[in-house]
């Protein structure tokens, strides 16, 4: 019998879907790395907390979407109007430019978020 085999093939394919989807979610995942400031005492943060992470190279996620600056106000605003009375955290990294951080702050705060907080990372080896 004169033919190709595609059996192979097919083999080589599964395995390489299997791969795409495993290492998909990881690699979305490790777009929003942030490195937060140290500090030694923080408050715990709400479990029903809408937060904003803004990465080393200015890059704004809303929860894990990201968004534009020119977005954050209404995609913010429709989140809020959603879960009215929610705080929102604001995750900026540590090598960040301190003006951006401020420019979120202040689209957070005329989207209607009234209860606005900074994220850190708690360490104990810090003296207060």
């Amino acid at each position: 019998m004169a033919g190709i085999n595609i059996t192979p093939f097919t083999d080589v394919v599964l395995v390489l879907l299997v791969i795409f989807m495993i290492a998909t979610p990881l690699i979305i995942q490790s777009g929003m790395r942030v490195n937060l400031p140290a500090t030694s005492a923080a408050e715990a943060q709400p479990e029903k907390s809408i937060v904003i992470s803004i990465d080393a190279a200015g890059g704004v996620y809303l929860g894990k979407d990201r968004v534009s600056f020119n977005d954050l106000r209404d995609r913010l605003s429709a989140t809020l109007a959603r879960q009215p009375g929610s705080p929102v955290v604001v995750m900026g990294d540590r090598g960040l430019r301190y003006d951006i951080v401020v420019r979120v702050l202040d689209i957070a705060r005329a989207s209607g978020a009234r209860r606005l907080s900074l994220g850190v990372e708690v360490r104990k080896d810090l003296v207060p």
